[in-house]
């Protein structure tokens, strides 16, 4: 029983920390808790989705004074069997309506640049971004689809 024992005391330390538990190293921290990306320790994590969105800019995560967002997945799909157009932009107003520029796809940067959601039939887009895109600072998230084809999506991040 004691060399048992001794066995486990020795092997202990050598067992890695189980997922879903906090790596941090003091200022940032990764794993299941934070996001798979490495995240500032003070971050807090956002979720927020829109179903079958069409035509207009619609906020999904509010705006807040001082707050600055950070998009790190994107999960996106039609609701029609033909693929839909969609945008990530940000704004202040009512719905982004004050202030919109296109957050992502980025280039070219203009608020009519759209990317194609998946047919219903397939499986969802699931975007991870090695970098997560920043928005600016006291903006909302507001996210545009088109009129005939509705998407539904929901974007993760963090926020500082």
């Amino acid at each position: 029983m004691k060399k048992m024992i001794l066995a486990m005391m020795i092997a202990a330390p050598m067992i890695a920390k189980p997922i879903g538990f906090e790596m941090c190293d003091g200022t940032y921290c990764a794993g299941m808790n934070k996001s798979s990306f490495m995240v500032p320790k003070t971050a807090t994590l956002f979720t927020c989705g829109l179903a079958a969105l069409g035509a207009t800019l619609t906020e999904c995560q509010a705006l807040a004074a001082g707050r600055t967002y950070y998009i790190t997945t994107i999960v996106v799909g039609t609701t029609t069997t033909t693929s839909g157009d969609w945008a990530i932009q940000q704004g202040t107003g009512a719905n982004c309506e004050t202030g919109t520029a296109v957050v992502f796809p980025a280039a070219p940067a203009t608020t009519s640049s759209r990317f194609k959601a998946p047919i219903s039939s397939n499986p969802v887009a699931v975007i991870v971004l090695a970098h997560p895109i920043a928005v600016t600072a006291a903006n909302a998230i507001c996210v545009i689809g088109t009129g005939t084809n509705t998407i539904n999506i929901n974007i993760s991040g963090y926020y500082l």
